[in-house]
């Protein structure tokens, strides 16, 4: 309900984005190969692992240029299916989120995150379908907006805009 909200407020209030990130799938398959992010006019690179070359059903390893890195495990049934859990070691400080997809999809239907360091947020998907429209977000105290490129996010890649 948060992002709603918050989504309702950012389309009253114009662009509020001030971070973009783009993701590029490799192999045009992030769920079999990963993904490199990137923030334009920056030097920041973030580069994704698929563990055994499946995001979908064991999960992902991700590392960045500013010495940061996620450990990503899927729960019994699939990451997409019923969620995951994710450890981030930022510079030696570690955070834990607990995702829980809503409704058994999170491609659907988006998902929940349970935070170990904070109130959590959400995701949804634009018009039910994150994989090809891609989603509204509230995580860490912001809101961002996804777009797909090529109407397909884990073939081709996505832009995240962020509020900062």
């Amino acid at each position: 309900m948060k992002v709603l909200i918050l989504f309702a407020v950012v389309l009253s209030a114009g662009s509020v984005f001030a971070k973009t990130l783009e993701t590029r799938c490799i192999k045009n398959d992030c769920f079999r190969f990963g993904w490199m992010t990137t923030e334009p006019s920056t030097d920041y690179q973030l580069t994704c692992t698929c563990t055994d070359g499946d995001c979908m059903n064991v999960g992902w390893e991700s590392a960045d240029n500013r010495n940061s890195t996620f450990s990503v495990e899927c729960k019994v049934g699939g990451c997409f299916t019923k969620g995951w859990k994710s450890v981030q070691n930022d510079n030696g400080m570690v955070l834990i989120d607990i995702v829980t997809c809503k409704s058994d999809s999170c491609l659907t239907h988006g998902w929940d995150i349970a935070a170990s360091y904070g109130p959590g947020g959400e995701v949804i998907c634009k018009n039910s379908d994150c994989h090809q429209f891609g989603g509204i977000s509230f995580w860490r105290g912001k809101i961002s907006e996804t777009f797909c490129i090529n109407s397909n996010c884990y073939r081709s890649g996505w832009v995240a805009e962020i509020d900062e």
